[in-house]
């Protein structure tokens, strides 16, 4: 159980205004000193309120998005009924229509295995794969750094 005492709703209402106030103020490109020399609290103060600010934003972005989703499935499961009777009825049309609603579906709820994408150039060649470099010793690899530096490259490997 958290030590804090239970803010009144004034006292909530008063923090939302100042967490609106602050992020506006951010928005305009004041620093979190300016911010809170302009409503009067700490720099500390200033930066949790910008804080709080984007998590309740954040917050209310996803609830939005979920409802948006929750709509999209609801109107894919209403297309379905919809057409039910000709799908049963083995009419083609249907039948596809209703697969590509349920595959719109699926991809909505996250039901699918992600899709695997091979790296490629702009051409869509395949991008060459990294040489393994565990089996050359100091000798070798120096070698390699030395050739590599000579033609330009970046003989540092990347992680």
């Amino acid at each position: 159980m958290s030590s804090r005492p239970t803010k009144t709703p004034k006292q909530s209402a008063e923090r939302l205004i100042k967490q609106a106030q602050a992020l506006q103020l951010r928005a305009h490109g004041h620093n979190y000193r300016g911010i809170a020399k302009a409503l009067g609290c700490s720099i500390s103060t200033s930066h949790a309120l910008v804080k709080e600010a984007f998590i309740a934003e954040r917050k209310g972005i996803s609830e939005a998005k979920a409802d948006l989703v929750e709509l999209e499935v609801l109107r894919c499961d209403t297309y379905l009924q919809a057409i039910a009777k000709q799908v049963q009825a083995g009419n083609v049309r249907a039948v596809d229509t209703a697969l590509k609603v349920a595959d719109r579906r699926a991809r909505l709820l996250g039901l699918d295995a992600p899709t695997k994408i091979a790296p490629t150039d702009p051409e869509g060649n395949a991008l060459p794969q990294r040489p393994d470099l565990s089996n050359l010793d100091s000798h070798e690899l120096r070698q390699l750094a030395e050739l590599m530096e000579k033609a330009g490259a970046d003989p540092t490997p990347k992680s």
